[in-house]
């Protein structure tokens, strides 16, 4: 049966999104069901570059094991949900939907204690941290952030907000390190952040402890080449980056890779 196609509206998406996944959430946790939702999310959007490397195809293992736990009309709509997101992000810029979402489906009450930032008081702490941030654009040609403790990306996302508003293309000259002990909240991180162009790493580990378990390069951290870049400055001002660096190359994705969520791909693009 054909299904509607989601609305534009910002909220009429969120309420969409959350009952899309209530659908597929019924035969399976709704808490195991957001997981793998996110981790095939961000698995199709890194091996988009990174298919071919070891690291790609790790994912791409683990990314079947998991598609596999669900019906095909589940991953259709698992899919569906991913092109919610992006029309999300389309419909309002620089908004932190899965963290509004997150909240939405009270999927939060699962992690005692965690809190995501409202949009209004990271907008309001991005715009006093990056007021006039121009001479140091134009001095060094691009902006280095580094979120300790990013969650779903809130802060991030209003800091090249800001940027934006100041004339800027943040796709070009914000560079992000995000780090997060949760793995639930790094990777909504990072599809937020790739699905905006902005260039990422993303870690999964402790920023106390410098104990560091998976590395996420959003696609635009390759594509833009940031590795040159950023060893290049480092080494003309003598500093050390705030997570080691391993990402060498781009690495081309062999086409059959990763096909199950090309659905979201057709729906972004209607």
């Amino acid at each position: 049966m054909t299904k509607a196609n989601p609305p534009r509206d910002y909220e009429a998406l969120a309420a969409t999104f959350c009952h899309r996944f209530r659908e597929v959430a019924r035969r399976h946790s709704p808490w195991s069901v957001f997981q793998d939702f996110l981790f095939m999310s961000a698995a199709t959007l890194s091996n988009r570059v990174e298919g071919a490397t070891d690291r790609g195809k790790e994912r791409e293992a683990d990314y079947l094991k998991t598609a596999a736990k669900y019906r095909a009309e589940e991953l259709e709509d698992l899919a569906r949900l991913l092109s919610v997101v992006a029309l999300a992000i389309e419909a309002k810029r620089f908004s932190d939907f899965l963290g509004k979402v997150f909240h939405q489906l009270e999927l939060h009450n699962r992690h005692a204690g965690q809190f995501f930032t409202p949009s209004e008081v990271s907008w309001t702490m991005a715009r006093m941290q990056l007021h006039g941030v121009d001479e140091l654009i134009e001095r060094e040609g691009f902006l280095t952030l580094c979120e300790p403790a990013c969650g779903a990306g809130s802060m991030i996302l209003a800091a090249a907000g800001v940027v934006a508003e100041q004339g800027w293309n943040e796709q070009e000259v914000i560079h992000v390190t995000a780090i997060d002990l949760d793995r639930t909240a790094a990777l909504m991180a990072y599809v937020q952040l790739s699905l905006h162009g902005i260039p990422a790493l993303v870690y999964i580990g402790d920023s106390l402890r410098l104990e560091f378990h998976e590395e996420w390069a959003t696609p635009q951290h390759h594509l833009g080449f940031w590795l040159p870049r950023l060893r290049a400055r480092d080494a003309a001002l003598s500093l050390s980056p705030p997570v080691p660096r391993a990402i060498e190359a781009l690495t081309p994705l062999s086409p059959e890779q990763l096909s199950l969520f090309d659905a979201a791909e057709t729906a972004v693009a209607s």
